[in-house]
């Protein structure tokens, strides 16, 4: 029996060692990917973050790179080029975005007119991100992630461009892995209309309705593809072009 329990007693502390040595693993893998994925300057180098100290000591930037990991990870599968990238210095951490250096842009309210905005939670082991990207005075486009690996058919990647607040250019929605589920383009057309939006009050998070004159109406333009749960093409939809 004492040699059961000495047994018992070496194998609980080896066990408690490996779920340290698999932790810090993760934690390196993190950092090791998030280094090859996003860094863009000459000055970073493995050495010059400690993740385990920074998840301990600095949890808020080690979010914000977590953040943007998934951020630049939805991007690049939506073969978009304007990616969040960093400059590592003496532990220091600079954000860019589009050549220029970008600020509190994580969390920031989306009716701020900053170039980024991104938004995420988390929430046991799902993910949910929501980015606002502002491409010219009336035109923005708008980027939702959702991932669930307790629920796989619930998660997605939808892409919506805007133009005047109206739906403009390229739509997409995909899963979290990137295969498509329905691709296609709107054109708009001259109509002045009242539409009915639901927003949320951002001190007291009630939701409220506005009203928002529109000069533009969105119209489904092309050809419009839409895949079955395995990628494969199901159907296609041809709409006129806008006149």
């Amino acid at each position: 029996m004492a040699g059961l329990r000495v047994y018992q007693i070496l194998y609980s502390q080896a066990k408690e060692s490996l779920n340290i040595i698999i932790l810090k693993s993760y934690r390196i893998t993190f950092i090791l990917i998030f280094l090859h994925c996003t860094v863009n300057s000459q000055k970073n180098s493995l050495t010059s973050l400690n993740l385990d100290s920074l998840a301990d000591n600095n949890y808020k930037l080690y979010q914000s790179l977590r953040i943007i990991n998934i951020y630049n990870y939805v991007i690049k599968t939506l073969d978009y080029s304007d990616t969040v990238t960093t400059e590592i210095s003496n532990n220091n951490v600079t954000f860019y975005y589009r050549g220029n250096q970008i600020t509190e842009f994580i969390g920031a309210n989306l009716l701020e007119q900053k170039p980024l905005i991104i938004q995420c939670q988390f929430s046991h082991a799902s993910t949910f991100l929501f980015a606002k990207a502002n491409i010219s005075l009336s035109e923005y486009r708008k980027i939702l992630f959702y991932d669930d690996p307790g629920a796989v058919k619930s998660g997605y990647i939808k892409l919506i461009n805007y133009n005047l607040d109206v739906l403009s250019g390229r739509y997409e929605e995909r899963k979290p892995n990137g295969e498509k589920k329905v691709e296609g383009q709107y054109c708009q057309i001259d109509s002045i209309y009242t539409e009915i939006i639901e927003v949320m009050d951002p001190e007291t998070y009630e939701l409220q309705n506005e009203e928002h004159k529109r000069i533009k109406f969105p119209l489904k333009i092309g050809t419009w593809k839409y895949y079955d749960e395995y990628g494969k093409l199901l159907k296609e939809e041809n709409y006129q072009f806008c006149r």
